[in-house]
């Protein structure tokens, strides 16, 4: 095998030397030529770095092989800076070239005054609070800054973030400028809870900046002022009755809203919206929450009872079956109804009079239409009933008759005889009861 070995060649610049002029008027970032270099060695070219020795008034981009003024150079006078560039290859082989830079004065009288007195801010560094619940657009800070020669004009200083929720402007009806937070800035102490960023402050010549911090004040959640409680109503009171007025406290005086579960099932409302009149749950346990634009406070609890619930009236002997005896008296009692209720200071009513069943007429048993009744009975208080059934049904009385013996002591045997008839009938041999 045999190896045919080639010296590697140095690296060259193509447009160097060089050289330009400018002005002290030049800008900052003022574009004064793109270096460009190459090597014979094909394969180095994409491999080449170039650099440039470090001088304060220029900035060298290595990527781009750009060279640019890296500030105003107003209080410079005329001069002439000669920069030196340096490539290299992967083999290490270098070059150097001067690019020559000439400066001329071009600035007046008036404006090199100004350079010699550049604006100051007198107020700055400084810090302020802000709560965390601002929305609107709000001035801060007014910046304090003076100019022997010119005005001034106060901004955030170049390279802030145009998403900082602060802005620079003229204060209205004022030479100031003022630091504002920003129209809804959604501000939020857990994930960001201090801004600082730069202003700057410039007559047009030259400049001043310097830092402004800004601290969030974390928004103070609502407190309950009158929760956990307990109070009770009247199954009496009229829907719109409020039951209970929950007293609560914000330190910044936020919107609140209120939120409300219960147990067992209700309406959600601290004020009545239904009769009670019915109702016999003993109490109702209420989950209050409260909430500001920030936190949520809760559940507390409202226990609310009803303290004059009914109880209900019962019949406690129907249904039952009653016998009644024919030819009894007009008005005699046949059936004494029964109930029990706690509320003894109710009054209550019967569909049938007062409770007691009476003959309203003559029964015979003979001519009667029907010799059993279905009674239905009711009795009422002023919230509740019940019913039940009451069957009376009719037998035949002893027949009236009498019996005397002038010999006292003799035992009497009394027959009965109906004739045909005598065997659907059957007398009670002491007691004479048919």
């Amino acid at each position: 095998m045999g190896a045919d070995l080639h010296p590697n060649n140095d690296p060259s610049f193509t447009n160097l030397p060089g050289s330009t002029s400018i002005t002290n008027a030049a800008a900052a970032a003022t574009s004064l030529v793109t270096i460009t270099v190459t090597d014979t060695d094909s394969y180095d070219v994409d491999t080449l770095d170039v650099t440039m020795t470090t001088n304060a008034r220029y900035a060298f981009d290595t990527t781009t092989k750009i060279l640019t003024t890296a500030s105003s150079l107003t209080d410079v006078g005329s001069t002439v800076d000669r920069l030196v560039f340096q490539v290299v290859d992967q083999c290490d082989n270098t070059a150097s070239a001067t690019f020559t830079v000439t400066i001329t004065n071009d600035v007046s009288e008036y404006q090199e005054t100004a350079f010699m007195n550049p604006p100051v801010i007198q107020n700055l560094p400084a810090s302020e609070s802000l709560s965390e619940d601002v929305t609107a657009e709000t001035l801060i800070f007014t910046v304090t800054a003076t100019d022997s020669a010119n005005d001034v004009t106060c901004s955030l200083a170049a390279g802030v973030p145009t998403t900082l929720p602060f802005l620079v402007k003229q204060i209205p009806s004022s030479t100031d400028y003022g630091i504002y937070s920003k129209s809804n800035p959604g501000f939020d102490y857990e994930a960001t809870n201090s801004y600082t960023f730069n202003i700057d402050c410039s007559d047009g010549y030259s400049s001043d900046s310097e830092d402004f911090t800004v601290y969030l004040l974390k928004n103070a959640a609502p407190v309950f002022v009158n929760l956990q409680n307990s109070t009770s109503i009247s199954t009496t009171d009229p829907v719109g009755t409020t039951a209970f007025t929950v007293l609560v406290t914000d330190a910044e005086g936020d919107d609140l809203t209120f939120t409300m579960s219960c147990s067992p099932s209700c309406a959600g409302q601290i004020q009545i919206n239904t009769d009670l009149t019915g109702h016999t749950t003993v109490g109702y346990d209420l989950e209050i929450t409260v909430s500001d634009s920030k936190n949520t406070v809760g559940p507390r609890l409202l226990t609310i009872t009803l303290a004059d619930i009914n109880d209900p009236v019962i019949l406690t002997n129907l249904p039952s079956t009653v016998t009644i005896t024919e030819n009894v008296a007009v008005g005699t009692s046949v059936f004494d109804v029964s109930y029990s209720d706690s509320d003894a200071s109710q009054t209550r009513t019967f569909a049938i009079t007062t409770g007691r069943i009476t003959t309203s007429a003559l029964i015979d048993y003979e001519t009667i239409a029907a010799t059993s009744f279905d009674l239905s009975v009711t009795v009422a208080d002023p919230v509740t009933s019940d019913a039940a059934a009451l069957t009376a049904g009719t037998v035949i009385g002893t027949p009236s008759f009498g019996l005397t013996d002038p010999d006292n002591g003799d035992s009497k045997t009394l027959l009965l005889d109906c004739g045909a008839q005598t065997g659907y009938f059957y007398m009670h041999p002491t007691t004479w009861e048919i």
